[in-house]
């Protein structure tokens, strides 16, 4: 059996410049796929999706509401309208005790961890993960 060598697809993908998203995206603008083409004019106009955040997870009855909002007045199904209403997490640390560790130089030569030789008391508390939850939607 032969098998014929397809081109390293990553490879093409690498050469892919700001000249080639700027093309099809302007193409894409056309295209009837709905979902694709608003998103392209949204692009090429800066006109992006708006975004929300919250400490708390995103109110399900409000996505509900925001993609009901986009299924009336785009006309689309759910599977589509969920390209356009999502949510998500983010989390984030000020500091990480994993991997490299901060190292305090005094004027002596001497090195210490930043944990050690901090005045602040609560310096683990910047370890902490904070979460934050947001909801995507069309203006």
């Amino acid at each position: 059996m032969h098998f014929i060598a397809q081109p390293n697809l990553l490879d093409q993908f690498a050469l892919l410049d700001d000249t080639d998203i700027e093309v099809a995206t302007k193409v894409w603008q056309q295209h009837p796929d709905k979902v694709l083409s608003f998103l392209a004019k949204g692009l090429s106009s800066r006109q992006l999706l708006k975004i929300e955040m919250d400490t708390q997870p995103i109110d399900e009855q409000k996505v509900e509401e925001h993609r009901n909002r986009i299924i009336n007045t785009m006309h689309l199904t759910e599977h589509e309208a969920n390209y356009l209403v999502f949510t998500d997490s983010t989390s984030n640390s000020a500091y990480s005790y994993k991997g490299t560790q901060i190292n305090i130089a005094f004027k002596n030569g001497t090195t210490q961890k930043i944990t050690e030789a901090s005045d602040y008391l609560n310096i683990a508390a910047l370890a902490m993960p904070v979460t934050k939850y947001y909801m995507c939607f069309p203006k």
